[in-house]
């Protein structure tokens, strides 16, 4: 298996003390969503993953308060086996850029200080209008075999 330079970046992102959401962009197919998804299995105890395109029903989650215990209430009421473990959860918003609301709750989540280690956020890279100030970047790039 190959190991991708994001992987890199996503252990250093873990290991920061101040870390903030996290916005990974990249083109279409590079392997954003494959790298962020073993990541989350490998380095947390609780992986929620939710896909914006997929499954746009779930953008209800993000309609009313942006705070964070409103988020988490609605996360865990509307993702089947959805368990969030402060510290150990990961919450990968796929396709961020279809849910206003959820880009605008980055901000929020990351200044809850109880879930520092918990918002990652990869998206497609059609995303503008992220709060830059609450959030960390990452790039994908296509992978070349030599």
């Amino acid at each position: 298996m190959l190991r991708r330079k994001i992987t890199d970046q996503l252990l250093r992102w873990k290991a920061r003390d101040d870390r903030k959401s996290l916005v990974v962009k990249g083109a279409r197919q590079v392997g954003k969503t494959y790298s962020i998804s073993q990541f989350a299995k490998e380095n947390y105890a609780s992986y929620i993953y939710i896909d914006f395109e997929k499954t746009p029903s779930l953008r209800r989650i993000f309609e009313g308060d942006l705070d964070t215990a409103t988020i988490i209430k609605q996360i865990t009421l509307n993702v089947p086996g959805a368990c969030i473990i402060p510290g150990e959860t990961v919450i990968f918003l796929d396709e961020i850029q279809n849910c206003p609301g959820a880009r605008t709750a980055l901000k929020f989540m990351t200044q809850d200080t109880r879930l520092l280690s918990f918002p990652a956020a990869p998206v497609s890279k059609r995303l503008q209008e992220v709060p830059v100030q609450c959030c960390g970047e990452g790039r994908q790039f296509p992978q070349v075999r030599r």
